[in-house]
C-alpha cells in the first residue's frame, strides 16, 4: 500500500454521516414540497431530515433505514419505517402521483 491510500479511512458497514441542519433547512427553502405529497427519505439516519419537512406541512413521509436501532426514533416522525437495504424497496409503493400541487 502506497502512502496515499493509507491515508484514506477504511468505512464501517453501516455508518452514519448527520446531516447538518443548516443544509437540510437552505434546501427544504429552494425546493418546493407539494400538499399531500408522497416523500422518501432513504437513508434516513436519526430523522433529521424528516423532522423538519414535518414543520413544512401535511406529506406522507416514509423512511428507509438500514440501520434496526433507528426505527423507534424514526417511527415518531414518520408515516411508514422500513429497516432495510434500499435497492430491497423499488416497488410500487413509492411511486406515488402528487395528489395536489399546491405548494405548502
Amino acid at each position: 500500500m502506497n502512502p496515499e491510500e493509507q491515508k484514506v479511512k477504511k468505512r464501517h458497514d453501516k455508518d452514519f454521516y448527520i446531516t447538518p441542519s443548516g443544509c437540510i433547512t437552505s434546501f427544504l427553502d429552494n425546493f418546493n414540497i407539494y400538499y399531500n405529497s408522497d416523500i422518501l427519505d432513504v437513508g434516513a439516519g436519526n430523522g433529521a431530515i424528516g423532522k423538519l419537512i414535518r414543520q413544512k406541512g401535511k406529506v406522507v413521509l416514509d423512511a428507509i433505514e438500514i440501520r434496526p436501532g433507528e426505527k423507534e426514533i424514526l417511527q415518531q416522525t414518520y408515516d411508514n419505517v422500513f429497516i432495510q437495504e434500499c435497492v430491497e424497496n423499488s416497488g410500487d409503493k413509492f411511486r406515488g402521483t402528487k395528489q395536489s400541487q399546491e405548494t405548502i
